[in-house]
């Protein structure tokens, strides 16, 4: 007779043992998000961090990572970074084919919990982890975010772009290295470097006007640990009095993402910000990267060189055995695109993916337990 491994649902404030394991399944994961990577998730959470994971045989299957915090008297359970930072295509991290299992993992470990909110804010298109809540209350399509699919080379992609665009960037590029405009990559080496020239250069851009700046001690901390795993660089065009440009690509799974931005307004450095953004494309095509993810915004230039779109998701639901009325949760939804089919079908897999868990518990594997911290 075949002994099944035992499963545990476990939920710890961090990963630990299971960091690299969890990793590895990012890098796996048919859209490999930057903002599900540990060195992000671990240093952006605000309030108190839950990794929800199903492990079997010792082994991680997968798991969901969470934050839970208590606005005007009531629990809020969102996804782990969630806020000003943005983070995009969140999901559950799953072993390939095991999605549904690890969601309805989630699911069970949610409805044991007090009543409170469920806000999942930055999910990705198809996310299943939709299937992780019984009562929605809203779901919607949140934001677009623009991509562009890489070719082989630099000189493909310019030539494919419209000849406005194309005389745009390369007659700013003959000005500004006329007057001695250079780029550089800073990466690990040059981390606090980088990080400085960022910070100033997107003060001096948006000021009071931008949210990143409130949680840039978060970002900092995250970035540091990006950069030391090779995971994130830094490029900078730099004049002769100093850098005027500054723009930070997170490079995951084969794909670069376009996370933010800062550059001088001193009239004589117009257009870098558009160069910067040329160079950080060029150098992740020759890095090997098949996309460039522009996440979430309908900034106009975004247009000029996206290829696609996907769907940002919010989900907006209550967690408990009582479901908590929809006024109370204070969703804001007018004017959003709906996803009650997709929801729907998430949960049906979810449902289906408890019974076969429910099915295979018997006396193959541990009953459900809960641990760390944040409990």
């Amino acid at each position: 007779m075949t002994i099944a491994p035992v499963r545990v649902v476990a939920a710890e404030a961090s990963l630990g043992e299971h960091r690299a394991a969890w990793d590895a399944l990012v890098e796996r994961a048919p859209l490999p998000s930057p903002f599900l990577r540990s060195w992000w998730l671990e240093h952006t959470c605000r309030g108190e961090p839950i990794f929800v994971l199903l492990i079997e045989g010792g082994a991680l299957v997968g798991g969901l990572a969470l934050q839970e915090r208590t606005t005007f008297g009531l629990l809020r359970i969102e996804l782990m970074g969630s806020g000003p930072l943005a983070p995009d295509h969140l999901d559950v991290v799953a072993e390939p084919g095991r999605e549904g299992d690890v969601a309805a993992a989630v699911h069970d470990w949610l409805a044991d919990r007090n009543a409170g909110v469920v806000d999942f804010l930055g999910l990705a298109e198809q996310a299943h982890a939709a299937g992780c809540i019984d009562h929605v209350t809203a779901q919607l399509v949140d934001e677009r975010a623009p991509y562009l699919e890489l070719p082989a080379d630099w000189a493909t992609l310019l030539t494919s772009r419209s000849s406005r665009v194309r005389n745009t960037v390369k007659r700013t590029a003959k000005r500004l290295a006329r007057d001695g405009v250079t780029h550089r990559t800073l990466g690990a080496d040059d981390a606090d470097t980088a990080l400085d020239d960022l910070e100033r250069l997107h003060r001096e851009r948006w000021g009071a006007e931008s949210s990143f700046l409130g949680e840039y001690a978060r970002f900092r901390a995250a970035a540091a640990e990006g950069m030391a795993r090779g995971e994130l660089v830094v490029h900078e065009l730099v004049a002769p009095d100093g850098p005027i440009a500054s723009m930070a690509i997170m490079h995951v799974g084969g794909r670069a993402s376009f996370y933010q931005s800062g550059r001088s307004t001193d009239p004589r450095w117009r257009g870098a910000g558009t160069i910067v953004f040329t160079d950080a494309i060029e150098a992740a095509i020759a890095a090997g990267c098949t996309e460039f993810d522009l996440l979430r915004g309908g900034e106009t230039y975004k247009a000029d060189w996206s290829s696609g779109e996907r769907d940002v998701v919010r989900i907006i639901g209550s967690t408990g055995r009582r479901r908590i009325p929809a006024r109370a949760l204070g969703a804001t939804v007018a004017g959003r695109r709906w996803l009650r089919p997709h929801v729907r079908h998430a949960q049906d897999l979810a449902r289906q993916a408890r019974a076969r868990l429910s099915g295979k518990r018997g006396t193959d594997a541990a009953p459900a337990s809960t641990n760390g911290s944040s409990t």
